[in-house]
């Protein structure tokens, strides 16, 4: 590979951000029909598009790419949103459950899920309504979510 590729095989990253403590870069990744992902970004991995949509083979020829492509680290279907918004890891303390947890939207839906950091497991965490775009960090660590002609909303704990 080429010294100036640092990664290949992701089809329409929308949202990305590294992780304050770790160094990860964390991608949300638009799908084409069916599948949504987010992937942890590695120097020289393969994210499999075109022959897959998130873990699921999209075309021909997948079979050839399975074993060098690099999965998801969470994926969803349309049937529960349309196109993800990559989000952040929040390393706030306003919501102690979610420390550690990668944050990720769906612009249609308007959900915003948490990757579990230890289990891997995912959660929603709001419903704000969408169009959901984009999030953000003040200098406090105080997560937000963005949308479209709407106003900016901060994550709280209960």
């Amino acid at each position: 590979m080429r010294p100036e590729i640092w990664a290949y095989g992701l089809r329409n990253p929308w949202r990305m951000a590294f992780d304050a403590e770790t160094g990860r870069l964390w991608v949300g990744d638009v799908g084409q029909h069916a599948v949504e992902e987010v992937n942890v970004v590695r120097r020289g991995a393969n994210y499999g598009w075109s022959a897959f949509e998130g873990d699921s083979c999209f075309k021909s020829g997948c079979a050839a790419v399975a074993e060098e492509a690099t999965r998801p680290v969470a994926t969803y279907t349309h049937e529960e949103g349309c196109s993800v918004t990559g989000g952040l890891v929040y390393r706030g303390t306003e919501v102690p459950t979610l420390a550690g947890d990668s944050l990720f939207a769906d612009l249609c839906s308007g959900v915003v899920w948490a990757r579990d950091a230890e289990s891997g497991r995912i959660s929603q965490v709001a419903a704000p309504g969408g169009p959901l775009v984009s999030f953000g960090l003040d200098a406090r660590g105080k997560a937000y979510v963005l949308r479209f002609g709407a106003p900016i909303l901060r994550l709280i704990g209960r």
